[in-house]
This record gives structure tokens, C-alpha cells and sequence, in this order.
């Protein structure tokens, strides 16, 4: 059995729980619209490399999406693990959105960050998401302990 913690309370579930939660944050800018963040894992196959992950989500993405547009894609490290950020835009009709979707392979699942906004991001939600992203850091015994906040 372990202890799972979470923001209201915690739980005690089997030892063997796998942790598929779905976080939505808003965070507030300055002289700007917020951003949606919005935190997700799931489970991967350990020899399937992270640009293939990314690359295959996209290629879903952009099969179900109307007007959708991948602007760039790059290679990153975060907390001294790979990372791969990309830059996409939906034209919806009159109501744009774009995003940037963070991937990070952390042993057997993949976490994605995505951070939306309406239109275009400015330089304050820039500013913002970078700061945001840098400070991600991992908790070595998270999935050891069963201890996620």
C-alpha cells in the first residue's frame, strides 16, 4: 500500500496504482490573458524514443484538427532529462489558439505539458511560460514512495 497525496487530501491505495491524472492550471500574467497548463502522463514503452512520441501525438493532432500548424520543434533538456517543445497554432475560425507542448520521457511514461493561449503569445506569456517550465524538477522517490503532489 502506498500514500497518495494530492493538493485537498491524500489516499492510500495499492502499491501497484499507476498515477494517469490530468492537472488544469491557470496561471496569471501580468498586462496579458492567463494560461491554460494543463499537466498530463501516460504510460510508454521504454525503447520508443522521445522525438518518435511527440511525433506520432502530432500526426494524430493534426489528422482530427482542422487548421492546424505546426510552427517549429525543437530538442531541450529539462531538469537534465531530453525534452522536445513544439510550437502549434489552431485557426479556428475567428478564435486562434496557440500553444507550445512539452514532452519529457521520464522512464516508462511521457509527461506532456501543454500551455495554451488565445491569438498569439506575447512576450509577457513568454516570459511567464519559460519561467514556469525551468523550474520544473523531478522527485527522485515520486514513483518509488508513491508521493505526488
Amino acid at each position: 500500500m502506498m500514500r497518495y497525496t494530492f493538493h485537498e487530501a491524500s489516499l492510500v491505495l495499492p502499491a501497484d496504482v499507476r498515477d494517469d491524472s490530468v492537472q488544469v492550471l491557470t496561471i496569471p500574467v501580468s498586462g496579458a490573458t492567463p494560461l491554460s497548463l494543463t499537466i498530463h502522463r501516460q504510460p510508454v514503452l521504454p525503447d520508443r524514443s522521445l522525438g518518435d512520441l511527440a511525433q506520432n501525438e502530432l500526426n494524430q493532432i493534426a489528422q482530427r484538427s482542422e487548421g492546424f500548424e505546426k510552427i517549429w520543434s525543437r530538442d531541450h533538456q529539462l531538469d537534465g532529462r531530453d525534452a522536445c517543445i513544439v510550437a502549434i497554432r489552431y485557426d479556428m475560425s475567428d478564435s486562434p489558439i496557440a500553444q507550445r507542448l512539452v514532452y519529457i520521457k521520464n522512464d516508462d511514461s511521457l509527461l506532456k505539458m501543454t500551455v495554451s493561449v488565445q491569438g498569439d503569445f506575447t512576450s509577457e506569456q513568454l516570459a511567464v511560460l519559460n519561467a514556469v517550465a525551468s523550474s520544473l524538477r523531478f522527485t527522485a522517490s515520486a514513483a518509488k514512495d508513491g508521493q505526488y503532489a
